[in-house]
């Protein structure tokens, strides 16, 4: 297993391309936080996970809050001692437009991540480990 002895927390993994990313980093070995909006999914995925015999925990988690990324960076170190892989995936329906949409996509799209990023750097610089992938929507092309 690749991702033995390791622990993930996936943004958005509640859905689509993060609940894949948080199955299939379980099924490799990954300790998982699920963390999502949409709490109840996140608890879907995260039982889904357990039930396969892996290790999942869920954390509530609104890419768009500054506080709650760190509180989810915070919440998983909390839970697992370490943090040694971040993949955001949060989701918007449809193309960014004019008004609330556009600025509704920039934070989930674009600063969301950045958040991301930033508080789990932290972290893992005082673990010695990371890697981080960030997925991005076809909106953004």
């Amino acid at each position: 297993m690749k991702l033995q002895d390791r622990v993930t927390l996936v943004i958005g993994g509640a859905s689509g391309i993060g609940r894949a990313s948080a199955e299939v980093c379980a099924a490799e070995g990954a300790r998982v936080m699920v963390a999502d909006i949409n709490e109840e999914g996140a608890k879907e995925v995260a039982a889904g996970i357990r039930a396969q015999g892996g290790s999942a925990a869920v954390v509530m988690c609104d890419i768009t809050s500054e506080d709650a990324v760190r509180g989810s960076v915070d919440a998983t170190a909390a839970e697992f001692g370490r943090l040694d892989g971040l993949i955001t995936s949060p989701g918007v329906g449809g193309a960014p437009g004019p008004g609330d949409r556009w600025d509704r996509s920039l934070e989930m799209l674009l600063k969301g991540p950045f958040y991301a990023c930033k508080y789990a750097l932290q972290q893992m610089e005082r673990d010695g480990s990371g890697a981080i992938v960030n997925i991005s929507s076809l909106a953004g092309v």
